[in-house]
């Protein structure tokens, strides 16, 4: 017994420094696991239900690839282009970031983000032939920065056409009118706005004809029959008969026919949530996105009808540029963030975009599935009419030099027709017009001399 225990006692001690190596090799090999992850930082502005989609699709890669570890990193929307250009001035940048397609001119010119082609071969999801053109449109620039074609600097997570007309059914009813089943000009439509609009005997608004976006719809009025910029970005004309036309009609709906709010409506009503709950909208030109918010705002039935037009052109609605995912071209991995993007953009993202019933998913064959386009119900007959707008729409009026808050400054200083008291006379439409174009191109001058 004395010899068994004397035995163990010397085995024991020869084992001590193995068993010591091998824990303390173990231990060292648990930690640098956990240390070399590749830590992907992710920039994004997202809330709400969108923020729980992206965590979730976050949770799951991270799931299916160990080695990686996302840092999620929320911005606040309204401070949030401001705070991406100062992580890329601090040279502290995020590995991916999510960006308003309109946006990347800006960071392509500082030389700021990454150009994803020479990778899509890897990666079959990233195909530009899976995506709507519609919706690559503003991801993709030339070496003159015109959009379109040329290199891809990142890929959509939805889009949609913005100025789709949705109507209050009840609202319609009850006026005793039917909701038109094909395009209306610009008189044919102030007609049935008349109808549409109701007060009573002290004036209190009912219900008005049309909420209309104020930019938005700004430059689809003076697209009346002609585009905004030359195909090279470097000139604005809208000094000219079509967009007069336009952006007279625009102000008649105030002035002329009142078939918009006024200021007192809005003082009295609220904003565009408080006059969809408060059921006072007849017809509301908005994106897809808007649907969802319809329906927790509103307890009346909604349908769409056909996009408007002005007389002697086809019909069109307006896609404002998506909104996506771009690389940080100064990214420690490049790969790592690659195949994060196909994952966000590609097939797995896109399904989510289409449960998720926003807009309208990016990949084709996925739109075109039972998710969205072949959805039951009213949802998907919802869907199939914004996919088939996207026939009749164009894209936001874009120059490589000016951005699009530097146009929407020039609007809103220059613009103040809308705000007057009375409809505002041919000579000063024309001298807005005339401002506008002159304040645009002087803008665009001085760029493209430095």
């Amino acid at each position: 017994m004395k010899k068994i225990d004397s035995g163990f006692k010397a085995l024991s001690l020869m084992l001590a420094p193995v068993l010591i190596i091998t824990f303390f090799t173990i231990t060292v090999s648990c930690y640098n696991k956990s240390k070399n992850k590749v830590v992907l930082r992710f920039f994004h502005w997202e809330t709400a239900s969108g923020l729980q989609i992206l965590k979730y699709l976050v949770n799951r890669y991270m799931e299916k690839n160990p080695g990686i570890r996302i840092e999620i990193i929320q911005g606040v929307s309204t401070q949030y282009e401001s705070k991406l250009l100062s992580m890329f001035a601090a040279n502290q940048p995020p590995d991916i970031f999510e960006v308003s397609s309109i946006d990347i001119p800006l960071y392509v010119s500082k030389d700021q983000v990454l150009g994803l082609s020479e990778f899509i071969d890897k990666y079959s999801d990233l195909a530009l032939t899976n995506f709507f053109p519609e919706s690559m449109y503003f991801f993709q620039y030339d070496k003159n920065i015109i959009p379109g074609s040329g290199e891809i600097y990142g890929y959509p997570k939805d889009f949609s056409p913005t100025l789709t007309m949705y109507c209050n059914m009840r609202i319609f009813e009850e006026c005793g009118v039917k909701p038109p089943e094909i395009s209306l000009d610009e008189n044919e439509l102030a007609a049935l706005l008349i109808k549409l609009t109701r007060r009573d005997k002290n004036k209190i608004l009912t219900s008005i004809g049309y909420y209309p976006q104020s930019t938005y719809f700004f430059w689809w009025s003076i697209m009346c029959g002609n585009e905004p910029f030359s195909k090279d970005g470097t000139k604005l004309s809208i000094d000219n008969t079509n967009s007069f036309r336009g952006l007279r009609w625009l102000n008649s709906l105030k002035y002329t026919y009142r078939v918009v709010p006024n200021d007192a409506d809005r003082e009295s009503v609220g904003n565009k949530e408080a006059f969809i709950g408060q059921g006072k909208i007849a017809i509301l030109p908005q994106g897809r996105y808007m649907y969802p918010n319809i329906k927790i705002y509103s307890k009346d039935k909604w349908d769409v009808i056909p996009s408007f037009h002005f007389k002697g052109n086809p019909p069109m609605n307006f896609i404002f540029p998506a909104c996506g995912w771009a690389i940080a071209k100064k990214t420690r991995h490049p790969e790592e963030s690659v195949k994060f993007m196909n994952y966000l953009a590609g097939t797995e993202g896109s399904i989510m975009a289409a449960r998720l019933g926003y807009n309208i998913p990016p990949i084709k064959k996925i739109a075109m599935s039972k998710l969205f386009f072949n959805r039951l119900g009213e949802e998907g007959r919802i869907n199939r009419f914004f996919i088939k707008e996207l026939e009749i729409s164009k894209q936001f009026p874009y120059s490589p030099y000016i951005s699009k808050s530097e146009l929407t400054r020039v609007i809103d200083q220059e613009s103040q027709l809308m705000n007057r008291d009375k409809m505002p006379s041919d000579q000063d439409i024309k001298k807005t017009l005339k401002t506008i174009e002159k304040s645009v191109n002087d803008i665009i001058n001085v760029k493209m001399k430095n």
